[in-house]
């Protein structure tokens, strides 16, 4: 048994996060495909879902993937922050 213990900050599980969040609506469509369920209506109200959780969590991927090795810089957290917010919104607007 080690001891070894990795420690993680918070940016880097916010990407991880982000990164898992677009495969919960995948697995429901293949699952749907499979097992070939006749609901189109419910099928396009979750693929359309799967569109917009998949392009915020790319949004999201890649502003949080800018946060990470900036943990250290607390004086100017408010300026990180407005930031993310900032290529948050350039990035999910100009992908639209």
């Amino acid at each position: 048994v080690s001891d070894d213990t990795t420690t993680y900050t918070l940016s880097e599980l916010l990407t991880f996060g982000a990164l898992l969040s677009t495969t919960d609506p995948v697995s429901t469509l293949s699952v749907f495909t499979n097992k070939n369920v006749a609901d189109y209506q419910l099928f396009t109200f979750i693929y359309g879902e799967s569109v917009l959780n998949d392009a915020v969590g790319l949004v999201l991927f890649r502003s949080f993937q800018k946060l990470v090795g900036k943990e250290h810089e607390d004086e100017r957290m408010i300026l990180t922050l407005l930031t993310f917010g900032i290529d948050f919104l350039v990035c999910f607007v100009g992908s639209a």
